[in-house]
């Protein structure tokens, strides 16, 4: 998966990906960082949020919002 910011940041493995109704969940390690995502389908909409964590404490969060044109 790529991770598109203001920073650049290399692609990356994902793991113990699911799919569980409209829910979509994910890990994967980003700039050094565990970090878990998760995110509703609705409509064709994928809504959600990171979670990345670094020595236990959580270093950064983000929502994103992806629709299909």
């Amino acid at each position: 998966v790529a991770v598109i910011s203001e920073q650049e940041l290399p692609s990356s493995e994902v793991s113990e990906f699911k799919v569980d109704g409209g829910v979509v969940s994910w890990t994967q390690e980003i700039a050094g960082m565990d970090c878990r995502t998760q995110a509703t389908i609705e409509s064709g909409v994928l809504k959600g949020g990171t979670e990345c964590s670094a020595g236990g404490a959580v270093a950064i969060t983000a929502t994103f919002l992806l629709q299909k044109k």
